[in-house]
C-alpha cells in the first residue's frame, strides 16, 4: 500500500501546482531594483540626495547646519506610460518610516532647545533625534505612490501636482533631477 501512496501524492501535487501557472497573465512581475540603487545628488541643489538600496529609499539633506533624513522602504509595483513623450516609467510605493534630524551648529541647537522643537528641549550638536510626525509631519506607515524614470545617469521622480487615477503621478517633476554619484 505504501508504494502506491508516493506516486499518488506526487500526481496530486502536480495537479494542484498546475493551477499555479500564468494562464491568465495575472501573476505579479518581480522588478529588479538594481538600476535605481545608489547615491543620487540633485543637480539643482547638491544638498538634496536620494540614497537607495534594494529595500530603502532615503531622502537626505546635508547642509552646513545639519543633516536631515526622511527614511522610507519601497517596492516597484509596475510600469506606466506617461505623456507627452510616451515615457515608460516605474511605479513605486514608498512606505514612510520616519524623519531624523541632526543639528551641527550650536546656534541651531540653542534655537531648537528654546522652542522645544518636536517636543525636545535637550538637543545637542551632532546627536540625531527622531522627528517623525512632529509639527504636522507625515506619521510612520503612510504609503506614498510615486514614479521614477532613469535616463543614463539621471533620475527623475513624479510630480505630485499631476496625479493619475491609479494615484501615481502622471508626469515627472522637472524641478529636481538627480545624478548618480
Amino acid at each position: 500500500m505504501k508504494r502506491y501512496l508516493l506516486p499518488l501524492a506526487v500526481a496530486f501535487s502536480l495537479l494542484m501546482l498546475s493551477g499555479c501557472t500564468d494562464e491568465d497573465a495575472n501573476d505579479p512581475v518581480v522588478y529588479s531594483t538594481a538600476e535605481v540603487e545608489g547615491n543620487w545628488t540633485a543637480i539643482q541643489d547638491t544638498a538634496q540626495n536620494q540614497v537607495i538600496t534594494h529595500t530603502t529609499w532615503d531622502h537626505v539633506t546635508i547642509a552646513d547646519y545639519g543633516h536631515f533624513e526622511m527614511k522610507q522602504t519601497y517596492k516597484i509595483v509596475g510600469e506606466k506610460t506617461i505623456q507627452p513623450n510616451n515615457l515608460t516609467v516605474r511605479k513605486i510605493e514608498k512606505t514612510y518610516v520616519g524623519n531624523f534630524a541632526t543639528y551641527a551648529l550650536q546656534n541651531f541647537v540653542d534655537t531648537a532647545n528654546s522652542t522645544v522643537y518636536c517636543g525636545y528641549d535637550d538637543w545637542e550638536a551632532n546627536v540625531t533625534k527622531d522627528t517623525t510626525g512632529c509639527n504636522g509631519g507625515v506619521p510612520a506607515g503612510v504609503v506614498l505612490k510615486d514614479i521614477y524614470y532613469i535616463d543614463g545617469d539621471l533620475l527623475s521622480m513624479g510630480d505630485f501636482n499631476q496625479m493619475g487615477t491609479d494615484m501615481h503621478p502622471e508626469a515627472l517633476d522637472t524641478s529636481y533631477t538627480y545624478q548618480k554619484q
